[in-house]
């Protein structure tokens, strides 16, 4: 299953760390998000780099089957919130890791308090094709 995930950049090391364990249960993980640097956008005006991006990662959100969103830091840019409504919009179903602290947080077809849990139902595979048919 293809996945995108979401987070606040500066979550990003910490989020990374449990992409391998994704792989590992067979899926893609969709994101690039983890990869960026302010200091790549070589000379191209900052909001065109900027809107680059946002449509890089968007396109990248749309072509997964499940969105997995990490709260535990509120962002700053709002990124993640936007990437949780369009998975929205689209039908994509959105698993939440972390609290909850707004009412669109509540649509998530599912929520786990920590990464260990989500992994461990992402192990079991099964499942996803039947939340999306539900969406």
């Amino acid at each position: 299953m293809h996945i995108y995930v979401a987070g606040t950049f500066t979550d990003r090391d910490r989020i990374k760390y449990f992409l391998p364990r994704i792989k590992e249960a067979g899926h893609h993980v969709t994101s690039t998000w983890f990869e960026e640097s302010v200091s790549a956008y070589n000379g191209v005006p900052f909001e065109e780099w900027e809107a680059s991006l946002a449509k890089k990662d968007l396109t990248e959100l749309l072509g997964s089957e499940l969105l997995i969103l990490d709260t535990f830091s509120h962002s700053s840019t709002g990124g993640k919130d936007v990437e949780l409504g369009w998975a929205l919009c689209a039908g994509i179903p959105v698993w939440i890791v972390g609290p909850i602290y707004s009412i669109f947080h509540r649509l998530a077809t599912k929520h786990f308090t920590w990464w260990p849990q989500c992994l461990e139902e992402l192990a079991l595979g099964d499942i996803i094709e039947e939340e999306r048919a539900s969406v």
